[in-house]
């Protein structure tokens, strides 16, 4: 599977790049929706919805835990 570098040293597979890219679009969407909604908040609700994907999940565990940035 083709790998994009993400920072310095990161390297995400193109599908978990893609939903990192996704999670970046839709939270200007949401904190416009909103008014206002924290980082955290926005990718807790995300990765608890049924609708997200996998990928959109796992994305949004890993930057919770502090395993990868939102840059």
């Amino acid at each position: 599977m083709e790998s994009v570098r993400y920072g310095e040293n990161i390297m995400l597979c193109k599908n978990h790049y893609e939903a990192l890219l996704n999670l970046k679009r839709t939270y200007k969407e949401w904190f416009k929706a909103f008014g206002s909604i924290s980082l955290n908040e926005y990718l807790r609700k995300v990765s608890r919805l049924n609708i997200s994907g996998k990928w959109v999940r796992e994305v949004a565990s890993s930057i919770l835990e502090g395993k990868l940035t939102f840059q």
